[in-house]
């Protein structure tokens, strides 16, 4: 809430909404990785170590992408607008026969594309919608015109029809369908794992591909203190005695 993104997430200015996955943590844990390997390599270069400092509140505000900039450059306070886009048109969701799919039509020569696809040539002769600019003033009755006639037909079928015309789209999944998906079956993006405990699990893969390192995730999550001496000894030098002590006192 105090970055500004829940002011720009969701359907309208009066149900500020948060994200649906846990984006500070996310973002901060990427950034501190930066910060970590940024660190490392002016270790290299001049000997010397440093603290890396990283707030959560930074992390989820360097990510607010254009808001900032508009605001600063217009004055005025961005809102939220669903799934649609501030400066393209139509750039959205729309609903299908069965389901939603995501449309960008980002330009004015996609938009003739797009019309001639869904078989609306005559939006094309309509005044309201001859410029991008236009069709942002009117979103609102070109949302109900192009919902209406995409609700017609199933996802797939539109799908393929924009495949084949070069319009940008895609099929809004659920969690049970992206597993399904190919492309996260093929590129590892599903392991399977067995934990002390919890048992035989499924974790997403690492979204890092490189050409000649294979990464791989090759255990689940440790149990609380497992790596205890490891660090504490191994890593930061203390003795046998000192870990024995803090476990004693109940510190670890």
């Amino acid at each position: 809430g105090m970055s500004g993104m829940m002011s720009i997430t969701g359907p309208d200015e009066n149900h500020p909404t948060k994200a649906g996955s846990s984006i500070a943590d996310i973002f901060s844990g990427v950034f501190t990785c930066i910060g970590i390997l940024s660190a490392l390599r002016a270790r290299e270069r001049t000997g010397e170590g440093q603290m890396v400092d990283v707030a959560m509140l930074d992390c989820v505000f360097s990510v607010l992408e254009n808001a900032v900039a508009r605001y600063m450059a217009s004055g005025v306070v961005p809102k939220p607008i669903g799934n649609l886009h501030p400066s393209i048109a139509p750039f959205s969701s729309f609903s299908t026969s069965d389901g939603q799919i995501n449309i960008a039509v980002g330009n004015d020569s996609l938009w003739i594309k797009f019309c001639e696809a869904i078989g609306r040539e005559d939006l094309l002769n309509d005044e309201r919608y001859g410029s991008n600019d236009l069709r942002i003033t009117n979103l609102d009755s070109l949302m109900i015109t192009l919902n209406d006639t995409l609700s017609r037909r199933g996802s797939k079928h539109w799908l393929n029809l924009f495949e084949k015309t070069g319009i940008p789209a895609g099929k809004v999944d659920n969690i049970a369908e992206v597993l399904q998906n190919p492309q996260i079956i093929a590129r590892d993006m599903l392991v399977s794992l067995v934990h002390p405990t919890a048992g035989e699990h499924t974790v997403p893969g690492i979204p890092i591909k490189f050409s000649s390192t294979k990464a791989a995730i090759k255990k689940s999550a440790p149990l609380l203190g497992e790596h205890n001496k490891e660090i504490l000894v191994g890593l930061l030098g203390m003795s046998n005695d000192e870990l024995s002590e803090l476990e004693d006192e109940g510190v670890i």
